[in-house]
């Protein structure tokens, strides 16, 4: 029964480990991408990306952890906890972008 859990496990952290890494690499190459269209001459495109990339780094502070710890604990609370995850992270969001801009 073990190694049927183990294997379990094992295979749903190569998934979770798979789609990172191909969200990572899709986003780089997608702002490489961009950043050949838009060409040396446009700064804002990469101020605009770092201000984003600033603020989206502020709001991953371990809400979503939590969130999952919480929502596997009382299923029932769920759809509370997501609706005050969304909020927090927005204002955090909100409020790193007000900062850095």
């Amino acid at each position: 029964m073990e190694d049927n859990i183990f294997g379990t496990l094992l295979k749903r952290a190569a998934y979770i480990s798979t789609g990172t890494v191909v969200a990572r690499v899709s986003a780089a190459i997608t702002g490489i991408v961009i950043a050949r269209m838009v060409g040396p001459a446009s700064f804002v495109y990469a101020a605009v990306w770092a201000l984003i990339c600033l603020s989206a780094s502020f709001t991953k502070i371990g809400m979503t952890t939590g969130l999952k710890k919480e929502g596997s604990r009382s299923p029932s609370y769920l759809p509370n906890l997501l609706g005050n995850t969304l909020i927090v992270k927005a204002m955090i969001g909100i409020c790193a972008l007000a900062i850095a801009y």
